[in-house]
């Protein structure tokens, strides 16, 4: 559908998520080449959705989200370790968007949900040692 509709923002962002979800699979899978070319369609896709709508919070959110997947690719997708300060980060990248946009839901769900992340890492780590 985005191809014969680009300026669809819908389909934009159905890609979008598509691809950042491909690209979790692909990361677990080994497949850091794909993961990687999935990763950076999803986050120009997001930066343009950013671009034509600035005060966006669903488009601010998922390229804050695509950026730190790209940075996580760096990483072995069991090392809790080096993935914690990451999703710390995102939840401190929302904080800060949330000062720009206070009492928004889908920041306040984001931060909820990241906060669950952390925490279920922070177990993670805890049971290895």
């Amino acid at each position: 559908m985005v191809a014969t509709h680009p300026e669809n923002w819908r389909y934009l962002r159905d890609l979008s998520i598509a691809l950042l979800r491909l690209s979790a699979i692909d990361h677990v899978e080994g497949k850091i080449h794909d993961a990687k070319a999935n990763l950076i369609e999803s986050h120009e896709i997001n930066r343009k959705l950013v671009k034509n709508d600035p005060l966006n919070v669903h488009w601010l959110i998922e390229k804050l989200k695509t950026r730190m997947a790209l940075e996580a690719l760096k990483f072995d997708p069991s090392d809790y370790e080096q993935l914690l300060p990451l999703f710390k980060n995102f939840h401190h990248e929302l904080r800060e968007l949330e000062k720009q946009f206070p009492e928004n839901y889908v920041i306040i769900t984001s931060l909820k949900e990241a906060r669950i992340q952390i925490d279920q890492i922070e177990g993670l780590i805890a049971e290895v040692k």
